[in-house]
Parts: structure tokens; C-alpha cells; sequence
């Protein structure tokens, strides 16, 4: 006897997708329910971006040394608008001055020329 099982086969490869990201992934169940920390929603983000000119690798905020970590490169000449940050913030690229970023309303714009960007921002 023989049974047609094809129109099974799309939901076992879902399936066994989904179990290969859960098994190769470095997130345990412990690191989904932690909280965030309690200053987490003060932390300086980028609030607007040119995305169609712009690739992220890295953006994150680190509280320990309060600084905003970036790692992009830029196709077109493009701006990022950061909110949040308590001072005017300036861009160091290789522990040297790279840019101050210029007051936008009650934010920050960075504007960037092409190129890849390695960039703490504090």
C-alpha cells in the first residue's frame, strides 16, 4: 500500500527549519525572559535613517561605557538622526574626532559621505 505524501512535505521542512535555527542559534529560553535593563528605554537610538544608502552591521548602545557603537557602510551620501542622547554627541573614528553631529530639532544628525564607517559615538 502506498500513500501520497507530498503535500506534507512544505510543513516538515517548516518544521525542520525552524528546529535546525532553535538547535544552531546561540539564544537559550533564559535570554528570552530576561527583562531589559531599567535605564534600557534612555539609552540614545537612532530614531530616522536614509535606509536605501545605508548598511548597518552594528548599532548598539553601551551602557557600561556610554557610547554608541557603529559599524556601516554608506552607498550615497546619507544622515542618520539620533534621539536621546543628554549632550551634543561627537563621532570618534579611531579614537580620533570624526564629526560632531549637528543639533536636528531635539536630536542629533550625522551626516555621512560614502564609504565604510567604523564609528564610536559619545
Amino acid at each position: 500500500m502506498h500513500f501520497d505524501t507530498t503535500a506534507v512535505t512544505g510543513f516538515l521542512q517548516t518544521c525542520l527549519a525552524y528546529g535546525w535555527i532553535w538547535g544552531t542559534t546561540p539564544v537559550t529560553l533564559v535570554d528570552l525572559a530576561q527583562t531589559r535593563p531599567t535605564g534600557f528605554w534612555d539609552w540614545p537610538y537612532i530614531s530616522e535613517a536614509d535606509d536605501d544608502n545605508i548598511w548597518v552591521y552594528q548599532a548598539e548602545w553601551d551602557p557600561d561605557k556610554e557610547g554608541f557603537i557603529l559599524n556601516i557602510k554608506v552607498d550615497q551620501t546619507a544622515s542618520l538622526i539620533f534621539s536621546n542622547f543628554d549632550h551634543p554627541p561627537t563621532a570618534y573614528s579611531g579614537g580620533a574626532v570624526f564629526s560632531q553631529l549637528t543639533a536636528f530639532e531635539d536630536d542629533y544628525r550625522l551626516r555621512l559621505d560614502p564609504g565604510s564607517y567604523q564609528l564610536v559615538i559619545t
